[in-house]
């Protein structure tokens, strides 16, 4: 279960420092540094469970996206909402687990329409289903998933210091720098020594430490999930110092 930081300082909960990555979408990791436990409850504590949060910054955008169009909807007056203004847009304060959802959730249901109902809860009625936008979204929305192998990411990690350089115009140069490194490469003093050329003309090198500090942790993360890999590339990273590569 997740909750928003501004909401649990709000509150003034008592928080626990951790250091916890969890995954969050595709394969991707976040680093969670505090928690909190604490109880949620009902208006007449009819029901009161004591549940434990993570603490993130921000749980999703604003839910609905926007504000829905509900004058064509009847609502009765009998049913008490458990959010009355759930048809306008709002930031998410708490994300609860399935375990504590289907506490919560109770068996009846009031059908609206063929494609809008609500569902009795412990905190009220909760309304479930699809209502019209007052107006088309204009935001545009696109996802990306990457599913790197081991070794694709390691060759990322050597390679960050070539990041960043802009393509030479000679369309024969990769061609050249293979045929120097064949006709000169000899192995000397336990190590490989080889000729490469150097670029007639080259651009400005671009600021990667961003980049390369976000591919370091999320290398790191792989290697708290993986303790057996972790030593390996660590043997392998010290036989490189020891030999002054």
């Amino acid at each position: 279960m997740r909750t928003y930081k501004k909401i649990s300082n709000s509150l003034g909960l008592k928080k626990q420092k951790i250091k916890t990555p969890v995954s969050v979408l595709k394969g991707l990791w976040q680093n969670i540094e505090w928690k909190v436990k604490t109880f949620i409850s009902n208006e007449d504590r009819s029901f009161n469970e004591q549940v434990e949060f993570l603490i993130v910054d921000e749980i999703t955008e604003l839910n609905p996206s926007q504000t829905l169009d509900v004058t064509n909807v009847e609502i009765p007056q009998f049913l008490n909402l458990a959010d009355k203004s759930f048809y306008e847009a709002n930031k998410i304060n708490a994300l609860i687990s399935a375990d504590i959802f289907f506490k919560v959730l109770k068996h009846n249901t009031y059908k609206v329409n063929e494609e809008f109902f609500f569902k009795e809860s412990q905190f009220g009625w909760i309304a479930c289903g699809k209502l019209q936008e007052k107006e088309v979204s204009k935001q545009n929305q696109c996802f990306l998933t990457r599913n790197d192998t081991l070794q694709d990411t390691l060759k990322h990690f050597f390679d960050l210091e070539g990041l960043g350089i802009r393509d030479d115009p000679v369309s024969n140069e990769k061609d050249q720098a293979m045929e120097i490194f064949n006709e000169t490469v000899e192995f000397k003093n336990d190590r490989y020594v080889v000729h490469l050329p150097f670029r007639k003309s080259y651009g400005e090198f671009s600021d990667n430490y961003s980049l390369a500090k976000q591919r370091f942790q999320n290398l790191w993360i792989k290697f708290s999930h993986d303790p057996e890999l972790h030593q390996q590339y660590h043997g392998i990273i010290r036989d490189y110092v020891e030999q002054g590569i």
